[in-house]
């Protein structure tokens, strides 16, 4: 739909376009000073540049370095970036975001009132705009009130009758003089309630005749909406400063994590980003339903109920996406089956990781780290993370089945501390941050000298950066299902080894 309207190639729209808003002249914001005092080239090239280039957030004119009330700063970022847009967007904005709804049934309706979306461009804007007049009012065909929360979903029973006689000052109002419409906003970054505020809004700002639950003047939506809807004006404007801005407001969105996943940025992998890290695994989960995949730990790992309890964790590294598959980790019996199984017949596992790699078409960095446990009880275990650190496939195949199948790395019974310290010196040397007793011995706890030794192990896949930022969401959620499926197939393999 948006597309469609916004080619461009009706004179018409595109002299529409050229034209600013009414106030244009009075404005002296900070967004219109910056572009003013020749920052142009910032945006000069901007349909060639992917959506987010800041490494550094600050670099975004959205994001204050004192962030204090940070729920007036977006409403405000909102309607700075509205009042940015040329009049036709922002027409096809009220029309998204305002004009459409959602009724009892949760069916999407089109408001039936008239709204011409190449009507001279009569625009005000406000922030927590100063109660009307009894003459000012709105009325049920003029006025809508917009809740934004994070999910848009509160279904608020807006009722009449228990329409309160306090005031309320909203976060925002556009007002579109042509169309003889103002719209009201009320904004929230989670899901907290505010009814009794939208009561107070209702009896301020509109006419004691409107009835809002027969009359629908009260509408909800969501951060993602929004999102969504600026999301589709970019893709399809020519016009700079509006698509400069518009970029900047949706990444401030997608930093302050009120949006699902919506692609990953540099700054994700630099800052590792964990909640927009959850956000796309919780995606590549519900995409994948047909490969039976959920959600297990901390939100970043993925495990195959139909298959062994084997995780998949996904982690940052440096520049990369990592992930791991978990071989016999949490069960002593299956890491020392799998420990068996290699005596026996190193040459299956062989087999399966050559088809990995094939599916994999080699491109992408396979490995594998082995971790020694030391365990006494839950709450007293230590580690030994990647013995031998990195070791690449297929190279170092050999030695990786070697120190598994090696009972002296490997051993699957108590050690003394003075044992594990012979048997071990050269990685616990080698690890950086390990911790130690008084007297230099590892692990770390001085009272207790024995503990349980055994190995699991990670088979990693590294992923290059390149291929996940800036690129559309569906895009990197596609193709990570992808290799899931891969991973998967190699997964029913590596069960029947740990059985």
């Amino acid at each position: 739909m948006l597309a469609s309207l916004m080619r461009g190639d009706d004179k018409r729209l595109q002299a529409h376009n050229n034209r600013m808003h009414s106030d244009s002249k009075k404005r002296c914001s900070c967004l219109a000073l910056l572009f003013a005092a020749g920052d142009a080239h910032r945006y000069a090239s901007a349909k060639e540049k992917p959506m987010y280039n800041h490494e550094n957030r600050h670099l975004n004119i959205f994001h204050s370095y004192q962030a204090y009330h940070i729920e007036n700063n977006v409403t405000r970022g909102l309607i700075l970036t509205l009042k940015s847009l040329t009049p036709f967007s922002l027409r096809l904005f009220i029309q998204e975001i305002a004009l459409k709804f959602r009724d009892k049934d949760d069916k999407v309706r089109q408001d039936n009132r008239d709204f011409d979306l190449l009507a001279d461009p009569k625009f005000s804007f406000d922030l927590q705009p100063s109660p009307p007049s009894d003459e000012e009012k709105l009325r049920n065909d003029n006025g809508l009130l917009i809740g934004i929360t994070y999910t848009g979903k509160q279904d608020l029973q807006i009722n009449s009758d228990y329409l309160t006689e306090r005031r309320g000052l909203p976060d925002g109002m556009v007002s579109e003089n042509s169309n003889d419409i103002s719209i009201i906003f009320e904004s929230k970054l989670s899901d907290s309630l505010y009814g009794d505020q939208i009561q107070r809004h209702l009896t301020t700002y509109f006419e004691a005749e409107v009835n809002p639950e027969r009359d629908n003047i009260f509408r909800e939506t969501s951060w993602n909406n929004i999102y969504k809807v600026l999301a589709d004006i970019h893709r399809q404007s020519t016009n700079p400063l509006e698509m400069h801005i518009i970029k900047d407001y949706l990444e401030y969105l997608d930093r302050l994590n009120l949006v699902d996943f919506v692609g990953f940025e540099i700054s994700d992998f630099k800052n590792s980003n964990y909640t927009k890290l959850k956000k796309f695994v919780q995606t590549v989960v519900e995409q994948s339903q047909d490969l039976h995949t959920q959600l297990s730990g901390s939100g970043t790992w993925i495990s195959f109920s139909d298959i062994s309890p084997d995780n998949i964790w996904i982690d940052y590294r440096a520049d990369k996406l990592l992930l791991g598959v978990v071989v016999g980790s949490g069960k002593k019996w299956r890491a020392q089956n799998f420990q068996r199984y290699l005596k026996k017949d190193r040459q299956k596992l062989k087999a399966a990781l050559d088809r990995l790699h094939a599916e994999l078409n080699m491109k992408n960095r396979l490995f594998f780290n082995i971790e020694s446990t030391f365990f006494l009880s839950r709450f007293r275990t230590d580690y030994i993370w990647a013995l031998d650190g990195d070791l690449e496939y297929p190279d170092d195949f050999d030695r990786f089945v070697g120190i598994l199948t090696d009972p002296e790395l490997n051993s699957f019974q108590r050690l003394d501390k003075s044992t594990i310290n012979k048997r071990f010196k050269k990685f616990i040397d080698d690890t950086d941050a390990i911790e130690l007793d008084s007297e230099g011995r590892f692990p770390k706890w001085k009272d207790k000298d024995e503990f349980l030794q055994y190995c699991f192990s990670d088979i990693m896949v590294e992923l290059p950066i390149g291929k996940y930022i800036n690129r559309k969401a569906d895009e990197v959620v596609t193709d990570f299902v992808s290799l899931l499926k891969s991973l998967r197939t190699f997964m029913v393999e590596l069960a029947k080894m740990s059985a």
